[in-house]
């Protein structure tokens, strides 16, 4: 398991995490690992790793909260995580995705992340979901 998955940027106050995941194929897959105590997001967020950097740039209070992808980061702060004049967006850091890294930041995280799977699931269709199941069965 751990030659093929690397878990380095925190997404939430849970212990989520987001990494690398070399998929059956050996094409590296942006992925998430949710905890069991949150909203347990587990599976792929993009086919390309520069995704992770629009996503931070996004400025959401935490990845690891589907619920929230369909809505602007301000909006999804001022929904649970404090007033909305408070929410303070990265700027700075999306200023330099943009300009100096020539990238899209989308509106909403649901133009990246377009499918997901919980810990949680019974069963999933998406590969890392399916891939870290097998894992844990001990069928890999």
């Amino acid at each position: 398991m751990t030659d093929r998955l690397v878990l380095f940027v925190d997404t939430g106050m849970d212990g989520s995490q987001a990494g690398l995941w070399l998929d059956d194929s050996g094409f590296q897959r942006l992925v998430h690992v949710g905890s069991p105590e949150g909203p347990g997001l587990l599976c792929e967020l993009a086919d390309d790793p520069v995704h992770l950097l629009r996503l931070l740039a996004l400025g959401y209070p935490e990845l690891s909260a589907p619920d929230y992808f369909g809505m602007a980061a301000a909006d999804a702060y001022a929904m649970g995580y404090g007033p909305a004049g408070t929410y303070l967006p990265p700027a700075r850091f999306r200023a330099h995705v943009e300009r100096d890294l020539d990238l899209d930041v989308p509106s909403t995280a649901s133009v990246i992340i377009r499918r997901t799977a919980s810990i949680h699931d019974s069963q999933s269709e998406d590969r890392f979901w399916r891939w870290l199941a097998t894992v844990r069965s001990g069928a890999a």
